[in-house]
């Protein structure tokens, strides 16, 4: 079964998305928001993490690395990492100041 993990209207890949929807987007993986929210999916973040090609925005390939280097972390007493929650809050409250700035 097929669904839409871009929720936003007249969206149909990360490559139409600006900086706040990327900000959006991370702020409803099922990390933070198991539901997700009304504009994206819970697994939009790990779409476009794993299985998106993004060809044409050096950006947004930035912004997946960068996602990548600090998304999982050691936790104590666990076998495997755990997702780093506050790295990407604190990610895509960065994300909403770089596209604040850029208006």
């Amino acid at each position: 079964m097929w669904k839409k993990i871009i929720k936003i209207p007249g969206k149909d890949s990360f490559d139409q998305m600006d900086l706040e929807e990327i900000a959006l987007m991370i702020e409803a993986d099922s990390a933070i928001r198991p539901e997700g929210t009304d504009l994206f999916d819970s697994c939009a973040l790990d779409e476009f993490l794993h299985f998106s090609e993004l060809n044409e925005r050096q950006d947004l390939i930035a912004i997946r690395k960068r996602i990548l280097e600090n998304i999982y972390i050691d936790d104590p007493g666990r076998p495997n990492k755990v997702i780093n929650v506050e790295f990407l809050k604190h990610f895509a409250a960065e994300l909403r100041e770089q596209s604040a700035n850029a208006t």
